[in-house]
């Protein structure tokens, strides 16, 4: 394969999952200006409230001074600041190069990787002593471990979750009234993206998280879904290991930039 042609693989790739998960994570209020689309939802996680800029194909002589214009105007109204969201399928191609000059820094990169539901299976022993309950919706145990944190992220979090509106599973382990380890995965066009894997400090390294993707991916089979996808910081090491391990393969990085600041600071 010549670099031309995977490139064009890779983006294709890009565009394809960046709308996945844009859909599977929705943010509490959407405007189009162009081919994007601005997001937010009170600040809570970047992926909500950032100019998603994938898309097909547009001339780098577009109307780009108005796009980022409007996305600028748009977050100052909501006091939140302006984050882009670049992947390999950002238009228009020069964005980067224009976000540079304009001040705009990387603020964190992340990854996605991908795996077969069918090689992650293979890949990993699964402990028959968890028993996991799936469901369609969020019980407050399923909310109170994927997302431990203050109220009124917590309560943003929920409206996100509960505005999923493609086939979705929530996966739970509980010990008594506790929900010790959570998942999510959200189907859309022969791939499921899994969200919000999350595991009580206090139980963590007992093979929790392998059980929810085993039974995450078992689901995905079985709703004829056989791709499984992935996002996840990219220093994140421990997470990079635990999915290495059950047969994820990176694909393709992605970066939110802010204006005024540097990775790590």
């Amino acid at each position: 394969m010549g670099p031309d042609k995977g490139k064009s693989s890779a983006r294709s790739l890009a565009a394809l999952l960046d709308r996945c998960a844009d859909e599977a994570w929705p943010a509490t209020e959407r405007q189009q200006v162009g081919p994007w689309v601005l997001r937010a939802a009170s600040g809570v996680t970047q992926r909500a409230n950032s100019v998603f800029t994938s898309g097909p194909p547009v001339a780098d002589s577009c109307d780009l001074n108005d796009w980022i214009a409007s996305a600028e105007s748009f977050y100052a109204d909501r006091w939140l600041p302006t984050v882009f969201y670049l992947s390999p399928a950002g238009v228009p191609g020069n964005l980067s190069r224009e976000l540079d000059r304009r001040g705009y820094r990387i603020k964190e990169s992340a990854e996605v990787w991908t795996a077969p539901a069918d090689r992650l299976l293979q890949s990993i022993a699964i402990d028959s002593a968890y028993e996991i309950e799936l469901a369609d919706r969020p019980d407050a145990g399923w909310i109170d471990c994927a997302f431990d944190e203050p109220p009124q992220r917590r309560r943003v979090h929920q409206q996100i979750v509960k505005a999923i509106t493609r086939k979705r599973a929530f996966a739970s382990i509980r010990q008594g009234n506790l929900t010790v380890a959570s998942g999510l995965a959200v189907l859309d066009q022969g791939w499921t993206g899994i969200f919000c894997m999350h595991t009580h400090r206090a139980y963590r390294r007992r093979g929790h998280a392998a059980a929810i993707l085993a039974t995450l991916a078992k689901w995905s089979m079985h709703n004829d879904s056989p791709l499984l996808y992935l996002q996840m910081v990219a220093d994140n090491q421990p997470a990079q290991r635990l999915y290495q391990r059950c047969g994820f393969v990176f694909a393709y990085p992605f970066h939110f930039w802010s204006k005024g600041t540097k990775q790590g600071s």
